[in-house]
């Protein structure tokens, strides 16, 4: 979204869309070939690996602003680069690398987008159905004993409990995981002093009419929006 118009891009012909939208001036898009390039280059060479982030480490040199501010221009960076990162990560490009803003761009043009069957319910319920959950049971500290872990928690009522297991998947905000995990301050506590989370809000409206805008997101620039940074419609 530009001022109070609506550009849109569809992504079964992204490439014309990219071409002919009105958002971008005709010097903007040339010089965006410049980040296709680098993106290309860079994916090439396997740096764009989900799996191994530390392929990428050549490319963590600056953040997504500073990249766009240098290689593009500032127009770029408001209308082409912010409402991509903002949509993936909930943060304006001078909050992350150019790594999150260059994966962003090769999702866009080289990922398919499928949906489970049953909704995305289905998956926890798939994981459930084979764990034993505990619910109100926090977890005060894992501590690693070479061939097992030892579990200090609470259980349902407030009751303290240790236990041996095998091994453990340590799933929770970096913070917890490093109050709880004092074997690994040595990795965990610097990153969790260094590192910060971006807060978000999630809106949900249901409503009965049918959403006149065609798009299924609506991206929006700092510019446009500081605290608002997408929309998704479900038609």
């Amino acid at each position: 979204m530009c001022s109070s118009d609506l550009h849109v891009m569809r992504t079964d012909r992204l490439l014309r869309s990219a071409l002919t939208t009105r958002v971008l001036s005709t010097r903007s898009k040339l010089r965006a070939l410049r980040m296709g390039i680098h993106v290309a280059a860079a994916k090439s060479r396997g740096m764009l690996d989900y799996a191994d982030m530390r392929k990428a480490a050549p490319l963590d040199t600056e953040d997504a602003r500073s990249y766009a501010l240098r290689v593009l221009n500032p127009e770029l960076d408001q209308y082409l680069c912010e409402p991509v990162v903002r949509t993936m990560v909930i943060a304006d490009t001078d909050k992350i690398s150019k790594v999150e803003l260059f994966s962003g761009f090769v999702n866009i043009f080289s990922t398919n987008l499928n949906a489970l069957r049953g909704g995305v319910a289905v998956f926890p319920k798939a994981l459930a159905s084979r764990l034993t959950v505990h619910l109100r049971t926090p977890v005060g500290r894992v501590s690693d004993l070479g061939d097992s872990v030892e579990l200090e928690f609470q259980d349902v009522r407030a009751e303290a409990v240790t236990r041996r297991y095998d091994a453990a998947v340590i799933a929770a905000p970096l913070p917890v995981a490093a109050r709880i995990c004092p074997d690994r301050s040595d990795l965990l506590s610097p990153l969790s002093s260094g590192l910060g989370y971006t807060q978000a809000i999630t809106v949900a409206v249901a409503t009965r009419r049918v959403p006149d805008c065609e798009a299924m997101l609506v991206q929006l620039p700092s510019g446009r929006s500081e605290e608002h940074t997408s929309e998704l419609q479900s038609h």
